[in-house]
């Protein structure tokens, strides 16, 4: 609307003095979850305020599980907690299956908070096209005196490291965001988002395998894997899928 006009019957020449609003504020105003980085289109988007249903979980090892909790959250009512297993083996997966998207500029985001008690945190994403199975994926791993996390991106060519961070904050009421975003056409990486920092990972090819017998399809997962220290857990929110990412 112009400012200091009348709304109708209006004859003279106008113009609009007022900024449109932020993006990111509207956003966050009408109580959307995605605001962490709001390039791409979000193909979707769930902050677990109903149950699971749209995702399948994945549990190994007795001690596993997964339960909404209104404990600890980022945004609206609830999160999930997944507690892991005291064992190697221990295994929470929490993977959403889609329809493949026409633009395959794809984009993973999660919210998460920090036990680096957690063997290895894990974001990825499943691109089946028929014939190979394409498979960017990137992983945390905590324990270590020296670097208290390692980011590590899987390629053809092995697991290459990141730079470490060492300023996580370990919280249950703080939750850090991770994005990873591949383009499935040219089956490069891109980049990472990790709270403020970008890793430039376009230099990378994603690592694949032959798979023949697998229908077109694509997921997008999100695994802690326990150890034999203890049952570990973290709480989770905002699991967002997009498409079109520049």
């Amino acid at each position: 609307m112009a400012h200091g006009h009348e709304d109708f019957k209006r004859r003279t020449e106008i113009y609009i003095t007022a900024d449109d609003i932020d993006l990111n504020e509207l956003a966050v105003r009408l109580g959307s979850i995605v605001n962490f980085d709001r390039r791409g289109n979000v193909i979707f988007a769930n902050g677990f305020e109903q149950s699971i249903g749209a995702f399948r979980p994945t549990l190994v090892g007795v001690g596993s599980e997964i339960i909404q909790t209104a404990d600890y959250v980022k945004n609206g009512a609830y999160s999930l907690r997944c507690t892991v297993d005291a064992s190697f083996g221990g295994t929470v997966n929490l993977a959403r299956m889609q329809a493949i998207p026409e633009n395959k500029r794809i984009g993973i985001e999660l919210s998460f908070t920090w036990n680096p008690n957690i063997r290895i945190y894990d974001w990825s994403l499943w691109y089946y096209d028929g014939e190979v199975l394409y498979n960017p994926s990137v992983y945390m791993v905590p324990n270590s005196i020296t670097n208290p996390m390692t980011l590590l991106l899987e390629t053809p060519e092995g697991d290459i490291p990141l730079i470490p961070i060492t300023n996580l904050k370990e919280s249950v009421y703080f939750f850090h965001t991770l994005k990873l975003v591949a383009d499935l056409d040219t089956k490069k990486y891109v980049r990472i988002i990790l709270d403020d920092i970008t890793y430039d990972i376009s230099e990378y090819d994603i690592w694949k395998e032959d798979q023949p017998d697998e229908p077109h399809r694509l997921y997008g997962t999100f695994q802690i894997n326990g150890s034999t220290a203890g049952v570990e857990s973290c709480c989770i929110d905002d699991f967002i899928l997009t498409d079109n990412e520049p």
